[in-house]
């Protein structure tokens, strides 16, 4: 055998016993430790929430953990581990309590400022219209889908006697989120049983194309400057100019990558997959609906529109990349199909995607450096809910 085939073959074991200890060393040490955990998940796989008893085991297997008072996008967490103001399950009287849940949009929309978040807009116009007798608190978590988001509901949504439940409903991912899938970002075999190519992904999403998502911003001082004895439930006003300054998460054609992935939730070939998976979705929201106005509360969706649905520039780059044609989708399906879901069961909610693409011809509503909204996104975004969901709010008492 030649001096090079030897040397290749003995590279190539050494490659081999080394991804086997690591494969291995993963999987003995993952539910021994919180950080590897959190970079191994991967949402896509299913996940049995039901059996997760309390709050911190269940925030614990996402993407942030469960870590009151840390800083995370210039907002230290509050005591119950959510980028929202601190609160109580009682509340003051003549207040109406919304309980907002969704995936990362909600969470930060890709490290948005708190105070320019859109739930802080709607907040806010809701509030002018009811004369500040309305609160909002927002359990979102990123990376999560309806399965997870029905489980914060009973372990604490329900505990916080609300009025309202919100869901925000997210095309782009949250069909594929906790279900294994052949669509979209339906995370590869590989990527499924390695915990090593696992790790190596995540790691990538982490650090991004450009380093740190907002470089420096986690290193901001957390300090009260009301003076008072906080610990958590604020924003950092200084994070606002790192927020500025930040470097793009993803680079152009790495969005590209990412947004012909998820369209492909709207391939006509992929029809069999996606009716399966509108299947299981619409079957958690069903029961989520039916738990929430069991306990006499009313329940609200927002179905959040994909970028691919509203920037066509983009879509035809996405197209260009699967060599695939415009005919060969139908861009419109998830939310057609989810109207008449809403329909059927009596489900009040709103569909963004046509104010999406009216506005999107004259603004840009999506960031140019990572897959969520922009400032003006969430301002946009904010408005168009609180329009629509203050008529509905319960009868001022």
């Amino acid at each position: 055998m030649p001096r090079s085939l030897r040397i290749a073959r003995f590279v190539l074991i050494q490659l081999l016993l080394l991804f086997v200890v690591v494969e291995g060393s993963l999987r003995v040490f993952k539910t021994r430790n919180q950080n590897l955990e959190v970079l191994l998940y991967l949402p896509s796989v299913v996940s049995e929430f039901d059996r997760i008893e309390t709050l911190p085991d269940l925030l614990n297997t996402t993407i942030i953990g469960f870590n009151p008072y840390e800083q995370v996008a210039g907002f230290v967490r509050n005591s119950r581990g959510f980028r929202t103001r601190e609160y109580t399950t009682d509340k003051d009287d003549g207040v109406d309590r919304i309980v907002l849940v969704g995936d990362s949009f909600t969470f930060s929309s890709g490290g948005i400022p708190y105070s320019d978040a859109w739930h802080l807009h709607l907040e806010r116009r809701l509030q002018e219209e009811r004369d500040d007798r309305i609160e909002l608190l927002n359990l979102g978590v990123p990376g999560v889908g309806p399965l997870f988001e029905r489980r914060i509901w009973q372990l604490e949504g329900s505990r916080l006697n609300p009025d309202v439940v919100l869901l925000a409903l997210f095309v782009g991912n949250d069909f594929t989120d906790h279900f294994q899938a052949e669509v979209g970002e339906g995370s590869s075999a590989a990527v499924r049983w390695s915990y090593t190519i696992r790790l190596l992904r995540n790691l990538g999403r982490v650090l991004g194309e450009h380093g740190t998502e907002l470089e420096g911003a986690q290193t901001l001082v957390a300090v009260d400057e009301d003076g008072g004895d906080r610990r958590g439930g604020y924003e950092l006003p200084q994070y606002r100019e790192a927020f500025a300054n930040r470097k793009p998460f993803y680079s152009h054609e790495r969005l590209i990558q990412i947004e012909s992935q998820r369209m492909r939730l709207c391939d006509r070939g992929q029809g069999a997959a996606f009716d399966e998976l509108f299947e299981r979705v619409s079957s958690v929201v069903r029961d989520f609906h039916q738990e929430v106005t069991a306990a006499g509360v009313d329940f609200h969706v927002v179905v959040l529109p994909d970028r691919f649905q509203v920037n066509l520039h983009e879509r035809n780059e996405a197209l260009a990349l699967l060599r695939m044609r415009p005919d060969q989708f139908d861009w419109d399906r998830p939310q057609r199909e989810l109207r008449a879901f809403f329909e059927r069961e009596g489900i009040s909610a709103l569909d963004l995607l046509p104010a999406f693409r009216e506005i999107t011809g004259t603004e840009q509503m999506f960031d140019s450096g990572n897959t969520h909204w922009n400032v003006r996104g969430n301002e946009f975004v904010g408005n168009e809910i609180a329009k629509w969901l203050g008529p509905r709010l319960p009868a001022e008492r």
